[in-house]
């Protein structure tokens, strides 16, 4: 499987780049939504009082005073979900050289008896193994999610608490001993080469993120 991890690791460096690009940006946009809103608000802007969970703290005075909340969701980006998202990388990465998986045999087996002998050189031959590689990830995917052995793994893509780049690198350490490249035997089955097979998976992953 090291076709899938080559892809992979020559993207890496855009993908991290991406990520921490993203990562500044809505911090600093975070921080400035903050800012805007304290100005506002010392200002005397009643737009930043909410005044439903205000409560009166002026005593017997009768002041009504009104703690400002802000009329939108201002959260931080979390860096540390970020910093979990790299060392399951770094660690998937690590075990990849580890050569076991159960999708190896499997897929030994497809090119031994496989139906035809395929190249992509010609554009119904590309058009079938993208389409092909398109419906065996989409049952990939689903199976991820219904069946618990392969949850158990892709759940991890699924743990952190805001969507953004860097949880797309967020695939769990066990995939490769799992066998989740064994969706794709099909197309190894019927006459593509299995580098060919693993190295567009890899790049359905890069156009995903």
């Amino acid at each position: 499987m090291a076709e899938l991890t080559s892809v992979l690791l020559v993207a890496g460096p855009f993908v991290l780049l991406a990520s921490l690009i993203e990562a500044v940006v809505l911090t600093l946009r975070a921080r400035r939504l903050r800012a805007r809103f304290t100005v506002a608000c010392a200002s005397g802007d009643r737009s930043c009082h909410n005044e439903e969970s205000a409560g009166l703290k002026g005593g017997s005075s009768g002041v009504v005073s009104r703690a400002p909340v802000t009329p939108f969701p201002v959260e931080d980006y979390d860096w540390r979900a970020m910093g979990v998202s790299l060392v399951d990388q770094l660690g998937r990465g690590l075990l990849r050289l580890v050569p076991i998986t159960l999708a190896a045999p499997a897929f030994a087996l497809a090119e031994h008896h496989r139906l035809f002998e395929l190249e992509l050189n010609s554009v119904h031959a590309v058009l079938l193994l993208f389409f092909g590689q398109e419906f065996l990830y989409y049952w990939f995917h689903r199976t991820a999610h219904r069946v618990r052995f392969f949850w158990a793994n892709h759940s991890v893509h699924h743990s952190p608490n805001q969507l953004n780049l860097s949880a797309a690198f967020r695939l769990g350490w066990f995939g490769q001993f799992a066998g989740a490249a064994i969706f794709f035997t099909p197309l190894v089955w019927l006459g593509f080469d299995q580098t060919v097979v693993l190295t567009v998976v890899g790049i359905n992953l890069l156009y995903q993120f």
